[in-house]
């Protein structure tokens, strides 16, 4: 099995749950995915342990057919983005006719 690249963020410890909580990325060589990944403990733990247990649950699910993720697709060369300009003057939303012709 080929070795998977994680990245941890936002590590907090959620003290209603006695759990810690964090993004765990995996990034493999066509995408990345993130999972919201959670593991009961005592504030105590080291944080090593609890991104050793985060990254595990995170890879455990990267595995599963299944599940809840947040994916980033990769970008391709050669696009260029432009902006379009913003056109004034004319009505923005559903109220837009009313604007100015209220009492």
């Amino acid at each position: 099995m080929k070795q998977l690249q994680t990245e941890i963020s936002n590590v907090i410890y959620n003290a209603a749950e006695q759990a810690f909580e964090a993004r765990v990325s995996v990034h493999d060589s066509v995408n990345s995915v993130s999972y919201a990944c959670s593991i009961k403990a005592p504030i105590n733990m080291s944080f090593e342990r609890a991104a050793k247990g985060l990254t595990q649950q995170a890879l455990r699910r990267h595995g599963a057919p299944k599940g809840v993720f947040s994916k980033i697709a990769p970008t391709q060369t050669g696009i260029v983005h432009r902006r379009v300009p913003l056109r004034r003057g004319l009505p923005l939303g559903q109220y837009g006719f009313f604007r100015g012709r209220a009492a």
